[in-house]
């Protein structure tokens, strides 16, 4: 059979995205959990990240809330982080357990405007250097 250049660059081709994919790369994911009301909650349900950082990866927090009727001096104040990391056997990052602070009542605004009860969608973010997850048993050792 004699050697054909166009299989030869097709193989070629393939591997090079095989490894791509299958590189150490920048990734985000996201999770969101909602309350409503006001006070300090650590969500019982992990946030299962569904790929491997590397390392610890950089978390970002915001909220959102969807109101027509934002009570002055009763705005809500929210933050929001991880409380436990979830690592696999290999030490990589694989999901996080999420807490957040809500108060809706600040120290430096008087104010007798009874507690709104708001309904808040939290937003995570986690960034970092990842792998793709394969799990434990794809490992070659």
């Amino acid at each position: 059979m004699l050697n054909n250049p166009l299989r030869g660059l097709q193989q070629q081709r393939a591997f090079v995205t095989q490894t791509r994919e299958n590189s150490t790369r920048f990734a985000q994911t996201f999770g969101r959990f909602t309350t409503t009301g006001w006070g300090e909650v650590a969500f019982e349900d992990m946030f299962d990240f569904g790929l491997s950082f590397i390392e610890e990866p950089f978390v970002a927090y915001s909220s959102s809330i969807d109101s027509d009727a934002l009570i002055d001096t009763r705005f809500p104040r929210a933050t929001g982080g991880v409380y436990r990391w979830k690592q696999d056997k290999r030490g990589f990052y694989v999901g996080a357990w999420c807490y957040t602070t809500i108060e809706t009542k600040s120290p430096n605004i008087a104010t007798t405007e009874a507690e709104p009860n708001y309904s808040l969608v939290h937003y995570y973010s986690f960034s970092g250097k990842a792998i793709k997850d394969l799990g434990i048993e794809h490992l070659v050792v």
